[in-house]
């Protein structure tokens, strides 16, 4: 395909919230990060574009535009975008140099911002991806450079019996352990499920001392999304109660686990390896190709690497983060760190600002 959007129709704000949810399912690299829903809630002080390119007649490229205003500086940020390998034709990466092309266009010259791209893409898969930022004239950011962003990918196209013959030995030990237990499973795609969990979710983080997901957010996300977009939750009880719970996303090609959390007594029962297990189970049901570990590092969280290894999937580096920006001061300015747009996010733009010249420097 010409990457000259001459031969294509461009529309910017133009397509409903329905007709969009119904045109992701036609892509392979939808996430639930593009979702029209899961944006209204992680960014709803956010002006938020919608960009639908056409050939045709036929959509060939999506991607949903956060605008972060801060101090001296506006930006365009694309959340694991754009869209452009549709499910119904072999790949071409002649639509990826399109939309980017439409993308700079339309922020970068026209609007003066400055634009950031995190591609859904891997670096061991998508050479071509990072050829077209370069050529671009985007550049990686600083702390994406120093700190690669990994996870692990299992392959669901094999039949179940070699997926289970594939885990690791104490993976499987384990497994075979927790299903021996009196435990019930349930599966919901109910947003007060979501609630359930909280308060396991609640005292993880506070003994972790980590952020983590917001709970609360994710169940008003999961009351808005369509029913084909909506998560799964899976919870593990005990004659103790509630002692393990899961919520992961099968948009697109790549399931993606979301959160997982465990009590003490969950651990003793091993019921994890089972929410696991069922969660592996769905996603491979529900036609995905992959699933998505949601992130590993070795070096600051070993325990739950382990944990993830034992699934003996394929470890894989993310592209990250790119940006391109319309003058040399913006570009001065830009390399923020994901840290910073959780700080913009909670609304402080001042010490976003302060946070974001220290990450340039």
């Amino acid at each position: 395909m010409n990457d000259d959007p001459g031969n294509c129709v461009v529309e910017f704000n133009k397509i409903s919230r329905d007709d969009w949810s119904r045109l992701m399912g036609s892509f392979g690299d939808s996430s639930i990060y593009q979702c029209w829903e899961y944006a209204e809630g992680q960014w709803d002080y956010c002006r938020r574009d919608h960009l639908v390119i056409w050939k045709a007649g036929e959509a060939v490229s999506l991607a949903q535009v956060i605008i972060l205003k801060l101090p001296l500086m506006r930006v365009a940020y694309v959340p694991w975008g754009p869209l452009w390998k549709r499910r119904d034709r072999p790949v071409d990466v002649s639509l990826f140099r399109l939309t980017i092309k439409v993308l700079k266009a339309a922020y970068i010259h026209d609007q003066n911002m400055a634009l950031r791209v995190r591609p859904n893409g891997l670096e061991e898969n998508d050479s071509d991806i990072e050829k077209i930022m370069t050529e671009s004239g985007f550049t990686q950011t600083k702390r994406n450079r120093r700190e690669k962003t990994r996870t692990i990918m299992v392959d669901l196209e094999s039949p179940e019996t070699e997926l289970r013959k594939r885990l690791a030995k104490n993976w499987r030990k384990s497994l075979g352990y927790s299903e021996k237990e009196d435990l019930k499973i349930r599966e919901s795609f109910d947003e007060r499920d979501i609630l359930s969990i909280k308060p396991l979710y609640d005292a993880f983080k506070k003994k972790k001392n980590i952020e983590g997901a917001n709970l609360t957010e994710l169940s008003l996300i999961q009351s808005r999304l369509t029913p084909d977009q909506k998560m799964r939750i899976t919870t593990c009880e005990n004659h103790e109660g509630l002692i393990a719970g899961s919520i992961c996303s099968g948009i697109g090609d790549s399931a993606l686990g979301i959160i997982g959390v465990t009590s003490e007594e969950g651990r003793k029962r091993r019921a994890y390896y089972r929410l696991q297990w069922d969660e592996i189970l769905w996603s491979k049901r529900n036609a995905n190709k992959r699933y998505d570990l949601n992130g590993i590092n070795p070096v600051k969280n070993p325990t739950v690497y382990h944990f993830k290894s034992g699934l003996r999937g394929r470890e894989v580096t993310f592209l990250g983060l790119y940006d391109c920006c319309p003058n040399g001061t913006m570009k001065r300015l830009l390399p923020i760190s994901d840290g910073l747009v959780k700080i913009v996010k909670k609304g402080n733009a001042i010490k976003a600002l302060k946070k974001w010249l220290r990450a340039g420097r």
